[in-house]
């Protein structure tokens, strides 16, 4: 009961902060302040005053990883300037547009990192809404700091961009066929249950392009946006280990695409489920990314958006 009262003194201080923002006179750093408090007091639910779930020096990510683990012992608030960002770019990977935030590869002193940016969006979508995405993210890559293939968090840039090592890789489409065996399906669906097993759902695996293979056949994960972390609110909480079958049919349903041969009756079975709850979660997933992308186009090219 301690820790739902928090929660929802935190939640309000969220809306007051939102409220005041809208009237124009709030900066968001208050705002993305409230919703590391709501972090901060799952974390003490969980036993880790630090909010951090132990600190960023864990296992290594593997030989795959482009920054040593080593070099990356603790994350870094603005670890370089926003004006450096165009120098240190080796390449876009993937160029901002409406709700989707710009990612490249840089060079950060002989270290290969990936930087999510949502500052080039309009500014109520920077201000707000890409603060919180940046801190849930953040978040979710603490909490899964030292499981390996999972990349850990270098720093932010102001309240707009997240910085984590890169991880030498392909998607898994580009992946050789020959590496997709029955026993990387296996350390694939043993790195969810990891996941899991620190309270973090990815909850977007249904993206190809969020799993990937390593050189030496390892899987990897990125992209936790959409991730759900225990602690975070009481629903969250409640609903964790029905939304954790997302990830895991989401895996099976890969399997069944790249791999159909390996698929076991059982695995297709369970393809074909699917409880009240993670319908729900399901389509306000949907729903929530309709509402950020309607809201983040251009008024006039607003009308060719729709609910999915």
């Amino acid at each position: 009961m301690e820790f739902i009262a928090k929660y929802d003194s935190q939640q309000s201080n969220i809306l007051k902060c939102t409220i005041k923002f809208m009237a124009g006179g709030l900066t968001t750093p208050k705002i993305a302040n409230a919703y590391k408090k709501i972090a901060e007091v799952g974390a003490a639910r969980r036993g880790d005053p630090a909010g951090t779930q132990g600190e960023l020096g864990g296992a290594s990510p593997g030989k795959a990883s482009g920054c040593p683990a080593a070099a990356i012992s603790s994350d870094m608030a603005d670890p370089f300037e926003r004006s450096q960002i165009d120098s240190l770019t080796v390449r876009v990977l993937r160029p901002g547009e409406r709700a989707r935030p710009d990612v490249r590869l840089l060079n950060l002193e002989g270290r290969l990192c990936v930087i999510k940016d949502y500052a080039n969006q309009g500014p109520l979508f920077k201000r707000v809404l890409g603060a919180y995405l940046v801190l849930r993210e953040k978040v979710a890559f603490q909490r899964a700091a030292g499981i390996p293939g999972i990349p850990r968090v270098v720093g932010t840039i102001g309240t707009s961009a997240l910085v984590t090592e890169y991880i030498e890789s392909v998607e898994i489409t580009s992946a050789p066929r020959e590496l997709l065996t029955a026993e990387f399906f296996e350390q694939l669906s043993a790195l969810v249950e990891a996941l899991h097993a620190r309270g973090i759902v990815h909850g977007d695996l249904k993206k190809l392009e969020n799993t990937l293979v390593t050189p030496d056949g390892k899987p990897a994960l990125v992209d936790f946006t959409a991730a759900f972390v225990t602690g975070s609110s009481p629903l969250t909480t409640v609903v964790f280990p029905w939304i954790c079958d997302d990830d895991r049919r989401a895996v099976v349903k890969l399997k069944s695409r790249l791999a159909p041969e390996l698929v076991t009756p059982e695995e297709e079975a369970f393809l074909e489920e699917r409880s009240a709850v993670e319908r729900a979660f399901r389509w306000s997933r949907r729903y929530v990314r309709y509402v950020v992308k309607r809201y983040s186009t251009p008024e006039q090219e607003r009308a060719s958006i729709r609910l999915k």
